[in-house]
């Protein structure tokens, strides 16, 4: 090569170089110090919330952060988050993103998660159709478990600890999770219904299950803190010498 080509060569190396510079200074440098700078309001943890708690304003705070490199997901709102459940564990100083948040653990199929040590789910069969409350039973519904096959005077056997319990799933014989819609074929007929229980009360649904004739009554359907009211109900009997 050259000498000539040479420089030529490195004088639009050099232009390039001062070019690349000048891009990086004046454009590249500001949008990103501009960016660091914005800053924006986003909800972050302050106390552990475990998965299946709900999320309120004790345990979420607004914190003013830089807007740069945020997640697009994360939530902002501390009303936006109030009210709704995690589906992961989330620490002190986490940010809460919408893709780990549900409005409702049982209809939004995540109520396995929702286990703390404390309680256990199980399922028992629906014998016939009118023993599941006609197919209309569904997630969130607050039941009494009764047992026809202890019939005394005509009367099925009601359980005290079996008073107030909530039903997670209503599921059909091929493994579907039904909501209470009208049936339309005999595959979509109840076959199962997963309950929420402790561990007593396991042991007497499983009982039941195989030597009895499990029939559902429904007790309520509503508002999440009023059913939650009679499952408090229910809980007090154990730790109340069996009053309820």
């Amino acid at each position: 090569m050259s000498r000539k080509n040479k420089l030529k060569k490195q004088t639009v190396i050099g232009i390039a170089c001062l070019l690349l510079a000048a891009l990086i200074i004046f454009i590249i440098v500001p949008v990103v110090t501009g960016a660091i700078k914005t800053s924006t309001q986003v909800v972050r943890v302050s106390k552990t919330i475990s998965v299946g708690q709900e999320i309120t304003k004790e345990n979420t705070e607004v914190v003013e952060v830089s807007g740069y490199n945020l997640p697009g997901n994360i939530i902002k709102s501390q009303d936006e988050a109030t009210g709704k459940f995690v589906t992961a564990r989330l620490e002190p100083g986490d940010y809460i993103l919408d893709t780990k948040v549900v409005t409702n653990m049982i209809s939004s199929g995540n109520y396995m998660s929702a286990l703390d040590g404390n309680k256990r789910i199980v399922s028992v069969s629906i014998k016939d159709l009118a023993s599941g409350i006609s197919g209309k039973l569904q997630a969130g519904d607050i039941v009494s478990v009764m047992n026809n096959a202890e019939a005394v005077n005509n009367r099925g056997t009601i359980y005290k600890e079996l008073k107030y319990v909530k039903v997670l799933a209503v599921t059909t014989g091929n493994g579907i999770d039904v909501s209470g819609e009208a049936i339309s074929g005999e595959d979509k007929l109840p076959a199962t219904v997963t309950m929420l229980v402790n561990e007593n009360q396991a042991q007497l649904l499983a009982g039941l299950e195989k030597n009895g004739n499990i029939y559902f009554t429904l007790i309520y359907r509503g508002d999440l803190a009023k059913a939650n009211e009679f499952l408090k109900t229910q809980d007090d009997y154990f730790t109340n010498n069996g009053n309820i």
